[in-house]
């Protein structure tokens, strides 16, 4: 555990998620985007390239999960989303953000 806590992939992907995905919610939150193709497409690939770009690949893409893990579980108990929406959320986003990471990879 702790080698994992001290992965500089691992930390630094998830502080990347969790701006990203938290600026895309506020930017939406006070209508400055809509739901839509810039939301759950172009947000989800530029966080997948961010975050794909970082050394240690593994590691990276497991904080990844936890960032974006985290955020969508604290809009929920926010009561900024519901949870099914936070659910159904994962099915458009993971795939987007996988998408970026392995162009991120291949480039």
């Amino acid at each position: 555990m702790r080698e994992i806590l001290k992965d500089k992939s691992f930390r630094l992907s998830i502080i990347l998620t969790l701006v990203f995905l938290v600026t895309g919610f506020t930017l939406l939150h006070y209508e400055l985007v809509e739901y839509g193709w810039a939301f759950f497409v172009l947000l989800p690939i530029v966080t997948g390239l961010s975050v794909g770009a970082l050394p240690n690949k593994w590691w990276s893409i497991f904080g990844l999960i936890v960032g974006l893990v985290f955020t969508l579980v604290g809009l929920v108990t926010l009561g900024l989303e519901g949870a099914m929406c936070g659910l159904m959320s994962l099915g458009l986003l993971l795939p987007f953000v996988f998408l970026g990471a392995l162009i991120s990879h291949l480039i």
